[in-house]
């Protein structure tokens, strides 16, 4: 699947979802451009060849997820379990937003271990800054309430055809696929094993599938969506990656 198929989709902009490519001012020297997608609680972003120097991790065919918290202090707690559990460097790091009037608002915090090269597969977890969103929005907020993705999407949700996501499919080599479990193992999910293959529910009722696979490549294989509204059975060809509609359910196939 190419960034310009995705860019290109009418389909994806006018009927499917909250859409925009936007440039985004992190860190005081680095910036990227990426394409936004918009659930209700959920949303994706696309990045092109041309960004991955300016996303440091990041190598072509990268797949990554990212869970959240609504609250920063939460991160607080995980970060010291990360640290007694993981031998791999574990770090915790604030992002800022920069304007185009030079202000900088701390815009999310992220936590994750640092795996060494070579990867293909990303996960951390995040928390939104109830500053950035009275920045943004305008509103006063309690940092103690934290914010939630529902907060954080509603300016760019549209009420389209895509609701939210609800399940995902990941196809991950033995080494990338063990690292990830043993990260999910302590957010508490209820993990369910068959020979190679790992189901689990996130607090949010996303069923996530892990299948482990002898192959050097990681990566996200199907997004199922649910819909606003029950439509006609349609299917779009982006790159060489299908989203076929069925009723009120929609499939992103990329394998």
């Amino acid at each position: 699947m190419t960034y310009q198929a995705i860019l290109s989709s009418s389909f994806l902009k006018a009927v499917f979802s909250g859409f925009q490519e936007i440039t985004v001012h992190a860190n005081p020297n680095q910036s990227w451009t990426g394409c936004y997608l918009y659930g209700k609680n959920t949303y994706m972003e696309f990045f092109s060849i041309d960004q991955l120097d300016n996303l440091n991790s990041l190598s072509l065919g990268h797949s990554a997820i990212a869970f959240s918290v609504d609250r920063v202090s939460d991160l607080d707690i995980l970060y010291k379990k990360y640290q007694t559990n993981f031998l791999e460097k574990t770090k915790l790091q604030t992002y800022p937003r920069t304007f185009d009037n030079n202000q900088s608002i701390p815009w999310f915090s992220k936590l994750e271990v640092i795996h060494p090269p070579p990867f293909r597969w990303s996960n951390w977890i995040m928390s939104y800054h109830a500053e950035y969103l009275q920045y943004r929005d305008n509103l006063i907020l309690s940092n103690d309430m934290g914010v939630s993705r529902l907060q954080y999407n509603k300016p760019n949700y549209e009420n389209k055809l895509l609701k939210d996501i609800k399940e995902i499919t990941i196809k991950f080599n033995h080494l990338e696929g063990e690292r990830f479990l043993k990260e999910i193992s302590l957010l508490n999910f209820e993990v369910c094993q068959s020979q190679n293959q790992y189901k689990f529910i996130t607090s949010d009722q996303m069923k996530i599938t892990i299948h482990l696979v002898d192959s050097s490549l990681s990566k996200l294989i199907n997004i199922v969506f649910s819909l606003n509204q029950k439509i006609d059975m349609h299917s779009e060809i982006i790159g060489n990656s299908e989203l076929k509609i069925i009723g009120d359910t929609a499939h992103w196939n990329f394998d």
